[in-house]
């Protein structure tokens, strides 16, 4: 009965020290893929296949007064709704474009 005690100790120090080495055994692993996906994740930033746009706003009006168009005739108000956004965004975009030069508030013309 004592020899069964002391195996019981060993095996649960077996255990402990397997846990431990499994825990270090982790702890490394994790950071190692950490540092690839810093690393990587920088470089995979820059090789898209695409680069990355934004819709000009004309595209987007265009686009609203197609789908108008369509849903136009099964909703007539929501088709109403969609073809004056567009009309709205194409005027915004070629009538009422921002210029490149704004003057100053606070200067004075001579």
């Amino acid at each position: 009965m004592r020899g069964a005690g002391r195996s019981r100790e060993a095996d649960a120090d077996f255990e402990e020290k397997v846990r431990k080495a499994a825990s270090a055994i982790i702890e490394a692993q994790t950071s190692r893929i950490r540092k690839e996906e810093e690393t990587s994740g920088s470089e995979k930033r820059e090789l898209l296949p695409w680069p990355k746009r934004s819709i000009n706003t004309k595209t987007a009006g265009l686009w609203l007064v197609v789908i108008a168009a369509v849903l136009g005739l099964a909703m007539p108000t929501v088709g109403g709704a969609l073809l004056l956004c567009g009309i709205a965004a194409i005027v915004w975009a070629t009538v009422l474009k921002p210029s490149g030069k704004r003057p100053s508030l606070h200067t004075t013309r001579r």
